[in-house]
């Protein structure tokens, strides 16, 4: 299976169990964007995007933020619009404009996919936000991880390691979590341990208001 036809399977998963149990959540995912957006989302970073990303965002243009839309993506994140999207990106390559060294970007530039970095880089692409200063983005500098999907913090940067190899294993794993309420994030856990952070997975928990949000494993 291809990771696009992966993207489209897990999405017609995640989606029939949202509408089931989750119904405040499925009512906030956006239509599908446009070839005119993805086409402006591509032409901003300058680099071919993932075939998987492209999938997803042909599927939904990410979502809308109620107070009720709950997290779509562990452990609490909120998938970006395309236009939200690349404003966050504008935003924090200012900031690494304003408070970096060109010398250090430069360099982490060079390093393969899903090296760690303290500084936002121009190969990041945010895909979704936590509404505390955080970021799930996909790493698109070069190497045999190219694609995959990482966190960037506002203080602690992207030191931590990847979190999913690509979006289409993202989206599995939020499949299989909500499926068979089974932790996800296992290949944060290893990663995030190598790099001397501690790490969790997380179980999907629905509100009263039939919103998905996601606790850690060991709570």
């Amino acid at each position: 299976m291809t990771t696009t036809s992966s993207v489209h399977e897990a999405w017609d998963r995640i989606l029939a169990w949202l509408e089931v149990n989750a119904p405040a959540t499925a009512l906030c995912i956006n239509p599908p964007a446009t070839a005119e957006e993805i086409a402006a989302a591509e032409q901003a970073v300058g680099k071919q995007l993932p075939p998987d990303l492209v999938a997803w965002w042909r599927r939904a243009n990410g979502m809308r933020s109620r107070p009720d839309s709950g997290k779509l993506l562990p452990p609490s994140y909120l998938p970006y619009t395309i236009e939200e999207m690349l404003g966050s990106r504008r935003l924090w390559l200012q900031i690494a404009a304003e408070t970096g060294d060109p010398r250090n970007t430069e360099e982490d530039l060079r390093r393969p996919a899903g090296s760690a970095t303290l500084g936002f880089l121009p190969a990041f692409l945010p895909i979704a936000r936590n509404g505390s200063g955080a970021d799930l983005f996909v790493d698109l500098r070069s190497g045999p991880r190219r694609g995959c999907v990482t966190e960037y913090d506002h203080e602690q940067g992207a030191l931590s390691g990847l979190c999913w190899p690509n979006t289409a294993a993202m989206l599995a794993d939020v499949a299989n979590g909500l499926e068979h309420r089974t932790m996800t994030m296992h290949d944060h856990i290893a990663e995030a341990r190598v790099h001397g952070f501690k790490a969790t997975g997380y179980l999907p928990r629905v509100t009263e208001d039939l919103a998905l949000h996601w606790e850690p494993e060991n709570r």
